[in-house]
Order: C-alpha cells, then sequence, then structure tokens
C-alpha cells in the first residue's frame, strides 16, 4: 500500500527520482497503515462513520466480541 501511494503522489507531483528515498519511510508506512483502516472501516461500520460525521452518538453492538 505505501509503495501505491508513494506512485499516485509521484504521478500528482513529480519529483526528481534521486531526490526520493529508496526506501519506504516509517511516516509513508504510518499513512499507509492508516488509510487501509479507513478503508476497513468505510467497509464495515458505514452507519456508525455516518453517525460520527453528523455528530451523532451510537450504541455499541453488544454482539461485538474482543
Amino acid at each position: 500500500m505505501a509503495w501505491l501511494l508513494r506512485f499516485i503522489q509521484h504521478l500528482k507531483n513529480p519529483v526528481i527520482p534521486s531526490a526520493m528515498p529508496p526506501m519506504i519511510t516509517f511516516a509513508e508506512m504510518r499513512v499507509s497503515s492508516l488509510k487501509i483502516v479507513r478503508i476497513i472501516q468505510r467497509q464495515y461500520f458505514p452507519n456508525e462513520l455516518e453517525l460520527l460525521r453528523d455528530g451523532k452518538q451510537f450504541m455499541a453492538d453488544p454482539q461485538v466480541k474482543d
């Protein structure tokens, strides 16, 4: 995911290849991890996200298990 995000960023804002670190950085890994979490949340919790965006509260599902 980090490589994909780097590629997309490069398409939007080309930089000189030598200015780009050859390996994925910690910051890029963190951004990609957060992006994955957000994608999963949108897929599995759309109603809860909608309520949170609207500033409303919701009841936790008692069937959610650890």
